[in-house]
């Protein structure tokens, strides 16, 4: 009598949980849209040993999926590069005499004048290193604690391409030395970014159900799991517009994910990972825009406060256990979702009103209230980002193959692999890791 109560107790806790699910709750410790560092699902399952996790990855991306389909340049993700709008940034900032002694100073052709002056700004990045996991179950409860650490050194390029169609070489060379010379005198002198050492460190607390032979399955697991990301890892540089956050730029965050996994028959489950992540606004010197042009290669330098919006995900997977003896395969899709960011000028009312931001513009002759609201709103949107992945992933589980290995080592391979999304970078990501159980 008491195991049919408690298998009804199990079926219907299953059917609650998956009642509750919906597709507002997704999640990712890692609001980045650089490095996405995908969580694995096996990471969520409860172990009755300790376990240690180590991976060797290695990541890289030279191009960007834009906002309205198509490739772009890595750093246009924050915006369009147009000469003319750096000169409506530096005049705001240091004057036009500024902009005219360095027009002289480089030989700028007067006929583009008023004329649009694209670029393309194209980029690279690649990261390699170490992430390292550690999880402690807890006796009671079926109540682990654990630690997420990634260990990273990253490289990153930008170069630049005039994209005005219709003049000449000469004129096409004077143009690059006048945005080099732009670049200098805004205190952007350099193309190229490198940095290493530790990133986010992800603390976590989980609790596990599980269930067997109920709803017609052999067994159902479900976990539930809530962590905090702490900032530990390097920012992005207000000088150096090639500079990229490996994490969440110095943002603290809070996360919840429920995954639960369905055993349909024996060596075949199905599962989904979903949740959500806050982070918490910070404030410090940025970058800001004065009007049309991308922020970070804006001339103004001002106090901001970033309230990032929430990060969302979905990830359903497929399992295929032991192939052959021990050999496992995981095909799995994600869906990452990130809202906008709120951006606010912190300085003092005297400086907006001397320097105003494209966050307190004025109405002027050229700049109607339309046009301001209208340039807000884009820049808003450059902020926030979708994409889509597939992961490929091979896992040899020594205890499935009947081999009794000292800590009971699990091997895996996974490859994450960008099939879509907007105004994110377009990585590729492989990693190499084992876990020991102890």
């Amino acid at each position: 009598m008491m195991m049919i109560q408690a298998k009804k107790y199990g079926i219907g806790f299953a059917v609650v949980v998956m009642g509750i699910l919906s597709p507002s709750l997704f999640s990712t410790h890692n609001a980045n849209r650089y490095f996405h560092f995908l969580e694995r699902s096996e990471n969520y399952r409860y172990r009755k040993k300790s376990c240690v996790d180590a991976s060797l990855f290695y990541t890289t991306a030279s191009t960007a999926f834009k906002r309205n389909g198509g490739n772009t340049g890595i750093p246009e993700l924050w915006g369009s590069y147009d000469l003319q709008d750096l000169f409506t940034s530096l005049t705001a900032v240091q004057g036009a005499s500024t902009l005219a002694s360095i027009k002289g100073e480089t030989g700028f052709p007067l006929r583009f004048e008023n004329d649009a002056l694209p670029f393309r700004a194209e980029g690279k990045i690649k990261a390699r290193g170490l992430t390292l996991q550690y999880e402690q179950p807890l006796w009671w409860n079926n109540l682990p604690l654990g630690v997420w650490v990634p260990f990273v050194h990253l490289n990153a390029t930008s170069r630049f391409r005039v994209d005005k169609e219709g003049i000449t070489q000469e004129q096409r060379n004077a143009l690059s030395r006048m945005r080099r010379r732009l670049h200098d005198e805004i205190g952007l002198k350099e193309n190229d970014w490198q940095e290493g050492g530790i990133g986010d460190i992800d603390l976590h607390a989980r609790w596990n159900y599980s269930q067997e032979y109920a709803l017609m399955m052999r067994n159902i697991n479900i976990d539930l799991q809530v962590g905090t990301v702490i900032p530990s890892g390097f920012r992005t540089d207000a000088k150096n517009f090639a500079s990229v956050p490996i994490m969440g730029n110095g943002h603290w965050g809070l996360y919840a994910d429920i995954v639960p996994e369905f055993e349909l028959k024996q060596d075949l489950k199905v599962g989904f990972l979903m949740g959500f992540l806050h982070q918490f606004k910070e404030a410090r010197a940025r970058r800001l825009a004065v009007f049309k042009e991308p922020t970070i290669f804006s001339a103004l330098t001002a106090n901001v406060e970033v309230d990032p919006g929430f990060t969302f995900k979905f990830s359903p997977y497929i399992i295929m256990q032991n192939l052959t003896d021990g050999i496992h395969f995981q095909a799995r899709y994600t869906y990452l979702r990130h809202g906008i960011d709120e951006w606010r000028d912190t300085r003092s009312d005297a400086d907006k009103k001397m320097i105003p931001s494209f966050l307190n513009q004025q109405v002027t002759a050229d700049r109607t209230q339309e046009k301001i609201d209208e340039n807000s709103g884009q820049k808003g949107e450059l902020t926030k980002w979708r994409s889509h992945y597939i992961t490929l992933q091979f896992l040899y589980n020594s205890k499935d193959a009947m081999h009794n290995l000292p800590l009971d080592p699990n091997v895996y391979f996974a490859y994450d692999v960008p099939v879509g999304g907007r105004g994110i970078s377009k990585t590729h990501h492989v990693s190499l890791g084992v876990e020991l159980h102890f």
